[in-house]
């Protein structure tokens, strides 16, 4: 049986609804396909592969929410390389610190990242090239071949934690991690199906992030809101009444943020299930919480 997560997460969802809305963008509408993202990951995996991009090497993503993260990200796992999300929020002296740390060969990042990354991207020993997410299309590159033979220990993808207790440092995932969290925690405790919509305040390049918009919906079915910008409180309130989430990721200062905000007491009437993470939820926001929406 392939171990390759792109098996699981990628490949096979296409092939049972190729048709299905996969990804919506929570601002524009746009809508992106169970082929739609095939297709885009499998034309990433093949602009690495002309890079000279090769398993087990570092590729480093700074990308705002979009089809395009997840192009590049599974992409890369494609290829048997190694993406590596990081903020989108830091400043140069991180990203330099970063790049240097995770020996990256290739960085991809979003268009309006250019001033703050370009200096970090100077006297780098180990990178090779950089490339706005964007310019992958059918002009510049012929569809991957088969995906790279990985086993399920093999490293899927880093994530660097946040650097609280000294400087940041790379956590490797596996393969099969994605599998184990998908069946455990989004099938076995929050019951996730396709009938689901999922929307995240939290980004895809956090750990919560990621599982919560990125392979646990691609493992269940379910549909997800991208929001490529900031979590601003007005802004996830009208996503959430124009999209109808049923299950909402926050962390405690979103649920705060909500409950001060100017929006309809009905906003979160679709949402089944209310998740909060990252540091424990103060039971007082918890109570207004439930007791207002």
């Amino acid at each position: 049986m392939p171990e390759n997560a792109v098996h699981q997460f990628l490949i096979e969802p296409a092939e049972r609804a190729p048709e299905t809305v996969a990804l919506v963008n929570a601002s524009t509408g746009l809508e992106t396909t169970r082929q739609d993202l095939l297709t885009g990951a499998q034309q990433a995996a093949c602009f690495l592969a002309n890079q000279g991009v090769v398993a087990e090497q570092r590729v480093m993503m700074c990308c705002y929410d979009s089809s395009a993260f997840l192009n590049w990200f599974w992409g890369a796992i494609w290829i048997g390389a190694v993406p590596v999300p990081v903020s989108t929020m830091l400043t140069t002296k991180d990203y330099e610190f970063l790049i240097k740390d995770s020996r990256a060969v290739g960085v991809v990042f979003s268009a309006g990242q250019e001033q703050v990354l370009a200096p970090a991207l100077e006297e780098q020993p180990f990178l090779k090239w950089s490339q706005v997410e964007d310019l992958v299309n059918e002009d510049i590159c012929v569809v991957q071949a088969d995906p790279f033979a990985a086993v399920a220990e093999d490293v899927a993808f880093w994530l660097y934690t946040s650097g609280t207790t000294g400087f940041p440092k790379g956590a490797m995932h596996r393969h099969k991690d994605m599998g184990f969290c998908t069946n455990a925690y989004a099938k076995g405790i929050l019951g996730m199906t396709e009938d689901d919509v999922i929307y995240s305040v939290a980004k895809l390049f956090f750990a919560y992030g990621l599982g919560n918009s990125g392979y646990l919906p691609a493992g269940t079915g379910a549909k997800v809101v991208l929001n490529p910008g900031r979590p601003v409180p007005e802004e996830i309130a009208d996503h959430v009444v124009t999209h109808q989430p049923t299950i909402f990721f926050g962390v405690p200062t979103s649920y705060g943020q909500l409950l001060s905000a100017d929006i309809s007491d009905e906003t979160f009437a679709s949402v089944r299930i209310a998740v909060s993470a990252g540091e424990p939820l103060p039971a007082e926001i918890h109570r207004r919480f439930l007791e207002r929406f």
